[in-house]
């Protein structure tokens, strides 16, 4: 093993000690490689943590069956707006997916103003067909016209709550991602 590699382990597993619990990755804005999922697949089963990727898009079926040939645990689909769109994704996982057993966790980002309005019928739309939610603040901050310093406001939280009550009553779990990839790209 090359010593970046080892100081990444190290370094996501004393990021573990102090709360964070899983790597995530993106096909959509960040546009990782193939060969870059490849390393952060090595690192996250080095550092036993788990590895998010999101997809390109809810009908992403080339990003589905490289997540797919790759064993990737836990698949998040971006700009969910619609029950439409919350469906063609659950369709493209089974798509893809025949065997309902070997299907990842699989989640939505709620991370527009549209979304959020559209909630309700999309959580009843995923409803006992997918994992979860993920709330992309950033983005969701972006569309309300505010700036990215507002991704801990108070309009924030409070959505986040409401969100986070609509998932306890259609038993879906709620993901909030944080990205320090960035941070790490002098290992590549």
């Amino acid at each position: 093993m090359d010593n970046y590699f080892s100081e990444m382990v190290e370094l996501i597993k004393v990021n573990k000690s102090i709360g964070q619990v899983a790597i995530k990755a993106e096909f959509e804005s960040e546009g990782t490689r193939m060969s870059e999922l490849l390393r952060l697949k090595e690192i996250a089963h080095a550092a036993e943590i788990p590895l998010v990727v999101k997809i390109g898009g809810c009908e992403a079926i080339r990003d589905l069956l490289d997540c797919k040939d790759l064993r990737i645990a836990n698949i998040v689909a971006p700009m969910v707006e619609s029950r439409y769109a919350a469906f063609k994704f659950v369709q493209s996982l089974e798509r893809v997916y025949t065997k309902k057993e070997f299907r990842p966790n699989s989640y939505i980002n709620v991370e527009t103003k549209q979304s959020f309005q559209n909630i309700q019928e999309i959580s009843n739309e995923i409803k006992g067909k997918l994992t979860g939610v993920v709330m992309g603040r950033v983005d969701y901050v972006g569309s309300l016209g505010i700036t990215r310093k507002n991704v801990n406001s108070e309009k924030v939280l409070n959505d986040a709550l409401a969100l986070s009550s609509i998932c306890k009553e259609s038993n879906l779990k709620i993901l909030y991602l944080f990205a320090p990839y960035h941070s790490l790209k002098k290992f590549y």
